[in-house]
């Protein structure tokens, strides 16, 4: 064969690759319509269990962490005593604040001995104070100080029997729907 031969013999072959590969992709696409979007699982809540009472509650997986049954989480007084504590919390965004990672979260929720009232004197001073159906809340203005402390928190509690649950978030970092949610998935040992 002549090179002029080959060359017309390859053009060909490269024209008819161009023209199958065209045909492929045009009956692949199938017209106007968009691929179907991928669905992702929704994460399984978790729970967190109260060993004390047999309670437990949910949060949602998303987000959120149960820390082991042995860490607390709590305010202390002025003389470093703790006066409002949870025990093996769910904790929300665990780490966010780059400045400390090992000791910040956006909120937490857990089991307490303390009253409503403690944990609202423990964290600063109140700003108003409200109550949709079994949860009790109210905004407190914080008294810490630090690149990692919320100017305002929200402090909601449900009680059930003498079984509480508290959830602290810092203000706007959960709705309203979010922390209801959480606090009256509460159930008793049956």
């Amino acid at each position: 064969m002549t090179r002029s031969r080959v060359a017309i013999a390859l053009g060909v072959v490269a024209v008819l690759a161009v023209l199958a590969t065209a045909a492929v992709a045009i009956s692949t696409y199938g017209g106007d319509e968009d691929p179907p979007a991928p669905t992702t699982p929704a994460a399984q809540p978790l729970v967190v269990h109260d060993p004390a009472s047999g309670a437990s509650f949910e949060v949602p997986g998303d987000g959120w962490t149960v820390r082991d049954a042995q860490t607390r989480i709590y305010y202390d007084d002025a003389q470093g005593d703790p006066v409002a504590v949870v025990r093996g919390p769910a904790v929300f965004r665990d780490g966010y604040c780059e400045a400390r990672p090992r000791g910040s979260s956006r909120a937490f929720a857990g089991f307490t001995e303390q009253p409503f009232e403690d944990w609202v004197d423990a964290i600063g001073v109140q700003v108003d104070e409200s109550r949709s159906g079994l949860v009790r809340r109210a905004t407190v203005r914080t008294t810490g100080t630090g690149p990692c402390v919320a100017r305002e928190v929200e402090v909601a509690m449900r009680s059930v029997d003498d079984v509480r649950v508290v959830l602290v978030s810092d203000a706007g970092a959960l709705s309203t729907s979010q922390v209801d949610a959480v606090l009256t998935s509460l159930v008793l040992r049956d």
